[in-house]
């Protein structure tokens, strides 16, 4: 009779120990934190200074946009600016020979 003989065991102390489980497989990592970035002007990106999953810091830059079309608009501003300051200039110049011409009509209506 097999079923009837004692067996003997290996007894160890309870105590606390550390499990640690070594688990490989395919995975897919996430970011905890998301933010969908944007910008509000059109223009190609010329320079990238980040890469995916880089930690940012506020204010960090992470891309510079050649925004052509832009400086385009600004350069015309700016020349469309000179001009009319110049035009005001003009309009001045010209109220203070009219204001000359007018001292000059009564300087000369004075003598007569």
């Amino acid at each position: 009779m097999r079923y009837l003989m004692p067996k003997s065991e290996e007894l160890m102390p309870v105590g606390r120990r550390f499990f640690q489980a070594d688990i490989k497989g395919p995975g897919t990592l996430d970011a905890i934190i998301k933010a969908n970035v944007s910008s509000s002007l059109q223009g190609v990106i010329t320079a990238l200074h980040v890469d995916r999953n880089d930690m940012l810091r506020t204010g960090e830059i992470i891309a510079e946009v050649n925004a052509g079309e832009l400086k385009a608009q600004l350069n015309a501003s700016l020349a469309s600016q000179e001009a009319a300051r110049k035009v005001v200039e003009a309009a001045h110049a010209d109220g203070r020979r009219a204001e000359a011409t007018l001292a000059n009509a009564r300087s000369t209506l004075a003598r007569q």
